[in-house]
């Protein structure tokens, strides 16, 4: 008797999504590994329909009906990455997404929802070194842009950050704590953040695509990054490796 060949599907946001790029590549590498059969089912984002209409993106949201053929190609699992495909959503709607996969067994990437197994990052050591070195370095007054409040990464780390900055004696003032879009979608609010806070010397991102925005905010007001404010990104994606510093 031959050993059972799985049938494994893995769902994605957009492929051209640097996250979702890397979580497919990683399974491809597996299913070979373990010679298994792998189907990628790329659909977009959900919950994020203002965003899309304005850049006049109104039927993004048909792309999502791909993920409904999940639930009835017979695989014996779905991977599903929550933590991007419904960033936009809160714990209970991500749980509804999840449901429709009936009768097929789930892992959840990058969110823990209830009655799922569940693939998480170890967001509080990431978090809490980074508060811990750069006040090690002398950063005393250390902002944060935080994502989305909905977002479990996002508000693990915020929770983090708000932890490390009491346990090094730090202060924390509620202009220095910024929610934004966790895409590349939030300059606005990395500006507003560094206007309303001249003194911030070290802003934590809750990813690296803020970072990224950040740095281009940080060199528009004249200062240099590393110098005068010291950023922290998230994921340690690809293209983190590219910025200067």
């Amino acid at each position: 008797m031959t050993e059972r060949r799985y049938n494994i599907c893995v769902l994605a946001a957009t492929l051209t999504d640097v996250f979702s790029n890397e979580l497919v590549k990683g399974a491809i590498d597996a299913a070979k590994r373990l010679d298994a059969d792998l189907t990628v089912i790329p659909g977009k984002y959900l919950g994020v329909q203002d965003i899309n209409d304005k850049y006049d993106a109104f039927y993004e949201y048909q792309y999502n009906t791909l993920f409904s053929y999940a639930a009835k190609g017979g695989f014996d699992y779905v991977i599903a990455p929550v933590g991007s495909i419904a960033y936009a959503y809160n714990n209970e709607l991500k749980k509804q997404f999840l449901d429709t996969f009936s009768g097929t067994p789930v892992l959840c990437v990058a969110s823990e929802i209830d009655g799922y197994d569940c693939l998480v990052f170890d967001n509080p050591s990431g978090i809490a070194s980074a508060v811990k070195y750069l006040a090690e370095h002398g950063r005393k007054h250390i902002g944060i842009l935080a994502g989305a409040r909905e977002n479990y990464e996002c508000a693990e780390r915020y929770e983090t950050y708000r932890r490390g900055l009491e346990e090094n004696g730090l202060e924390f003032k509620e202009s220095y704590l910024m929610y934004c879009d966790i895409s590349y979608d939030c300059k606005c609010e990395a500006e507003l953040l560094l206007d309303k806070n001249p003194e911030l010397d070290a802003v934590i991102c809750v990813n690296d695509f803020i970072a990224s925005v950040l740095y281009e905010v940080i060199e528009e007001r004249g200062k240099q990054v590393g110098r005068d404010i010291a950023v922290v990104g998230f994921d340690d994606l690809p293209f983190a490796s590219e910025l200067d510093p």
